[in-house]
């Protein structure tokens, strides 16, 4: 055994051996990767003898180890150069530098941009501002000083991009994108510090090749958007660090352009194509610019491209292109249904278990006179005797059950004589059964309200997987119409973010979005019609959401038909308030919802009831929630509550103009009423309870709509003077498709002298829609 574990002990030995093997050579190669590139951009002059990227390079480094290797490359380049470039005001700089890093990261974040260009900014600055003073110097000389300090801002930003600094917990495609081209633009910068080689009258760079590698390489991962962005910034890095004709911001840009056009993920195209138009740009310059040696850079940069190894190449980040972006959104879609799956497979779990556990064991009664005979007799010899003859005895048991009490003359005269402490017998056995009895009926409330628990558990798994389900929807947005739009927000002279898609039911939604939109909301009419003629489909009037820092408007794609909307409320007559509470609202989705909750009694309590349930309602609709659900959700918790005697009734209707249905969810309300014509008349359809559902069910029932249908939603008040059959005849007689006129006339209709509850009317009319919803 002492074997094997010294065995084992030496095997672990060994393993954490190579791991602090590993960790020290991964340690070694990037802080000697750290130093050369210091030493490197540090020797990378512009024109003018400026050399400030060792001092920017500085600001991207933050660990300990790091920074100390990066500012021991630049102190040696700077030495190289220490005529040619001022190197003791560099070395100065850099110490600066190193010092603001060190101290300062105890105060501010100084993993920031903005942190990394004014630290830059400082130490360049300061030794400069003192080198120009001492110097002298002319216009010229002070231009371009002012142009070294912003290229060193810019560097120290770039570069500590390219290190990871974006600042962001999640890194989308996107990002990864930009720092690709951040990376490309560091190493043509250390590349361009190599001196050139002469072959003949020709001048070949080995940091020019490596530009022009970088520039094929982002086109062929970014298509265009790479290709160029990443041409004019390594073409402009070379055209400053070199003493030639500044041709290779135009030369890299242009062959990034046209690689990026025609690459199809296919590196042969890609170097062809660069090498291709590098030619033929330096083929039109004047004789006396024309730098036949960028053609045979060219060559080589796309046969180092070419000869680069798959491995590699794989691990380019996909650009900015509609299918990269499709297949991101996928994912992230994919992802957040599975965790919304997850969570409600998790609430279920827990909702069955809680049902599971049990709810206490059931007292058996008869086991009561045995405790009682045990406490009371135990030192009576007789008690074993006594405890069988009343156990024998069901009838006088079960007497005592019903009445909750023992007296002596529930027993047998045989039991009565042997006994010597009846009273007190008597007086354990009406102990021990109540507390039996109070236990059964704690056992019960918990069992209850396990239940409830239950239930409410699986209720928010129902609706996570709800979500899941309407997340998988197909949702396809509409890439020109953003553009459009954000066109159209600029004419108002405003900057905002803008998003156009269409979902599962192919109705379209645009969201602008922006710091200061109140110009936009006090046009919005105008807007609203210059969006529809820039989407080609009329748009309703948006949904306007202010926040502190944002301002969005949301809009809809109208639909076919709308809603006009008319209520009418009167309160008890001895009450000063009402005790129902109504709302409607344009959901997500584009239906209309009309929320009416008739709170128990009337006045003040009643209203607040009602109130309280409405909000939550409303809470739960606008989010997105199936009313099924949200009723069901608020039904269940009024068991929950302590004062659980005090509800408010639910009604609640759907109306969807897009496929032209009704959806009545009903909790303990008063039914809904559908007229229709019908020839000349009208005809009548009740739709939902009575007010006689019980407490445990919710009502839902679907209707197919017409045009010109009415539906009229009233509390229960407004039907006590009247029967179900008067209701709908006086709805019968109103020829009125105005629905407040009809909400009114229908309540003073149902008037009755004797005014015991509330009473509210709400009427929708359906017709096509020339009424705005």
């Amino acid at each position: 055994m002492r074997l094997l574990e010294a065995e084992i002990g030496t095997g672990r030995e060994r393993g954490d051996g190579a791991r602090a093997r590993r960790h020290f050579t991964y340690e070694a190669v990037t802080l000697g990767a750290v130093a050369a590139a210091g030493f490197l951009l540090s020797r990378a002059m512009i024109y003018g003898n400026f050399a400030p990227f060792g001092v920017s390079f500085l600001q991207s480094q933050h660990k300990n180890k790091r920074l100390l290797a990066a500012f021991a490359g630049v102190l040696i380049g700077y030495c190289t150069v220490w005529n040619s470039a001022n190197g003791v005001r560099y070395i100065a700089a850099s110490m600066i530098s190193l010092m603001l890093k060190l101290i300062l990261r105890q105060v501010f974040h100084t993993r920031s941009y903005a942190f990394a260009a004014l630290s830059t900014l400082a130490a360049v600055g300061s030794t400069g501002l003192i080198w120009r003073i001492s110097s002298g110097g002319t216009a010229l000389t002070t231009l371009l000083y002012a142009a070294e300090l912003l290229l060193s801002c810019v560097a120290a930003c770039m570069f500590s991009y390219a290190f990871g600094n974006t600042g962001r917990q999640v890194e989308t495609p996107f990002d990864k994108e930009k720092r690709m081209m951040a990376v490309f633009t560091l190493l043509a910068l250390c590349f361009s510090s190599f001196p050139a080689v002469s072959i003949g009258s020709w001048q070949i760079s080995v940091g020019r090749i490596a530009a022009g590698t970088a520039v094929i390489a982002a086109a062929y991962a970014s298509g265009v958007y790479g290709g160029v962005v990443t041409g004019l910034i390594v073409g402009l890095s070379m055209d400053l660090t070199t003493a030639v004709s500044p041709i290779y911001t135009a030369l890299y840009a242009a062959a990034g352009l046209t690689a990026g056009a025609v690459t199809r993920r296919n590196k042969l195209v890609s170097s062809l194509m660069f090498t291709g138009v590098s030619a033929l740009i330096v083929l039109i310059l004047p004789q006396e610019v024309r730098m036949y040696g960028a053609i045979a850079e060219g060559l080589a940069a796309a046969a180092i491209f070419i000869l680069l190894p798959d491995v590699l190449t794989a691990l380019l980040p996909k650009g900015r292109t509609p299918e990269a972006e499709s297949n991101y959104e996928e994912r992230l879609r994919r992802h957040m249904q599975a965790k919304l799956h997850g969570l409600a497979e998790a609430y279920e779990d827990i909702a069955k278990t809680i049902q599971e556990e049990s709810g206490g064991e059931e007292v058996n009664e008869t086991e009561l006179f045995a405790t009682a005979c045990e406490t009371v007799c135990g030192k009576c010899e007789n008690w074993t005797l006594c405890y069988k003859e009343i156990a024998a005895d069901r009838g006088s048991i079960r007497k005592i059950i019903a009445r909750g009490k023992a007296e002596p003359s529930d027993f047998c005269t045989s039991v009565r004589s042997r006994c010597k402490q009846m009273d007190a017998f008597c007086a354990c056995v009406t102990f021990s059964l109540r507390a039996g009895r109070e236990r059964k009926i704690r056992n019960g409330e918990h069992k209850e309200s396990r239940e409830l628990l239950s239930r409410q558990y699986g209720q928010l798994s129902e609706l996570l997987d709800a979500e899941a389900v309407e997340l998988s929807a197909d949702m396809r947005f509409e890439r020109r119409i953003e553009s459009d739009v954000k066109r159209l927000v600029a004419e108002y002279g405003l900057t905002a973010e803008a998003v156009a898609y269409r979902d599962g039911k192919k109705r379209l939604h645009v969201e602008v979005c922006g710091e200061n939109l109140r110009p936009l909301s006090e046009r919005i009419d105008e807007f609203t019609e210059s969006l529809r003629r820039v989407t080609g489909v009329g748009m309703c009037m948006p949904e306007q959401i202010e926040g502190k820092y944002l301002s969005c408007l949301s809009f809809t794609e109208q639909p076919e038909f709308a809603c006009q909307i008319g209520a009418t409320a009167e309160k008890k007559r001895s009450e000063r308030i009402s005790g129902d509470c109504g709302t409607y609202f344009k959901g997500k989705d584009g239906s209309m919802y009309v929320v009416l909750c008739d709170g128990m009694g009337s006045g003040t309590a009643a209203r607040e009831e009602a109130v309280r349930t409405v909000k939550l309602l409303e809470s739960f609709l606008r989010a997105g929630i199936e009313p099924r659900h949200a009723a069901d959700i608020i039904q269940s918790s009024v068991k929950i509550k302590s004062d659980s005697e005090s509800f408010a009734t639910i009604d609640i209707s759907v109306v969807n103009p897009k496929t032209s249905e009704l959806y009545v969810i009903k909790y303990r309300a008063a039914p809904t009423y559908i007229r229709r014509r019908k020839g000349d008349g009208y005809a009548v359809r009740v739709v939902g309870g009575s007010g006689e559902t019980q407490l445990e069910e919710i009502a839902v029932e679907r209707v197919d709509l017409s045009e010109g249908d009415m539906i009229v939603m009233t509390s229960d008040g407004v039907t006590a003077g009247c029967s179900q059959p008067e209701f709908c005849a006086c709805l019968k007689k109103l020829h009125c498709d105005n629905p407040r006129e009809l909400s009114e006339l229908l309540l003073r209709m149902a008037k009755t002298d004797d005014e015991h509850d509330d009473r509210t009317v709400i009427a929708l009319y359906y017709s096509k829609n020339s009424i705005p919803v």
